[in-house]
This record gives structure tokens, sequence and C-alpha cells, in this order.
């Protein structure tokens, strides 16, 4: 009987210790993969980020002692801040697609046009427009208020 030189009976790991080393290993995966953030619905983004654009369109409106307005239409929205008797627009931002946007005023409904039109106001003394802008998908129901005092909430609707 022969043996190799160096080689003992012990050397090497078991087929237990690997699959216990796997065992772990996938585990320790699973659970990466579970705290990861998932991605949002369109419409809950959109109405979020809108949300943060009135309300930062009031503030600067109190601020700069200017009247801020935002545009709507049926294919997006922009902002736009007057100055004497100009208009200052910022880029357009379109709907995401798949989403249906309904848009009332003094508990009116109000088809959104063509060609975006200023629909809310941010005046220099802290007021603005009453609305209740509807953003909503098939699962998701997304309303954006504005009372009237220039602070605009978001409340999920379904």
């Amino acid at each position: 009987m022969w043996r190799a030189v160096g080689i003992s009976k012990s050397s090497g790991f078991t087929l237990i210790e690997l699959l216990t080393v796997l065992v772990i290993i996938g585990l320790m995966s699973s659970a990466v993969v579970m705290t990861l953030p998932r991605d949002k619905p369109a419409v809950i983004a959109a109405a979020t980020t809108l949300h943060t654009e009135l309300n930062m369109a009031a503030q600067t409106s109190l601020l700069s002692g200017q009247v801020t307005a935002l545009s709507l239409s049926k294919d997006g929205y922009h902002f736009q801040t007057a100055s004497g008797d100009d208009w200052t627009a910022t880029a357009a931002k379109p709907w995401p697609s798949n989403i249906r946007i309904e848009f009332a005023r003094a508990e009116q409904s109000i088809d959104l046009p063509q060609q975006a039109l200023p629909l809310v106001l941010f005046d220099p003394t802290g007021g603005g427009t009453a609305f209740r802008l509807t953003l909503s998908d098939m699962d998701n129901d997304m309303v954006l208020t504005g009372s009237g005092d220039g602070t605009v909430s978001l409340v999920s609707g379904s």
C-alpha cells in the first residue's frame, strides 16, 4: 500500500461543512434582498414630487413677494412666477403614463385644457387657491389639497 506524501486523511472540508457555509450565505443574501427599498408606483412618486414642489412654490411666493402659479394641462404641469407684467415659466413636467388626473376648484370639477393654464395661484401674502388635485392609477389614489392659506396636503385615497 502506498501513500502520497503530504496528504493526510483529514485535509479538505466535509460535505456537511460546505453545505453549512452555503446555507449561511443564502440566509445572509436573502436578508439583504428583503431589506432593499422597493420602487414606488408612478402615481405615488408623481404625487409626492408635486406635493413638495407646490409647498416650495408657496414658500417661494411668500419669500420673494411674487405671485407663483401652477399651470396644468392634460399632458403635464409647470410653475410660473410673476415679475411685473411678465411670467417666467419653469420647464414643463409630463404626467406619468397610465395616470388619471382630476382637478377641482371650489368643489367644481374642471377639465384640464390641452394648453397649460395657471389654475392654482400662491400670492405673496401667504394665501393661495383652494383646490383638489387627484392623481390615480389602478391601485392608488393620491389627493393633493390646497386649503387656500398657502398650504398643500397629500393624502392617500386608497
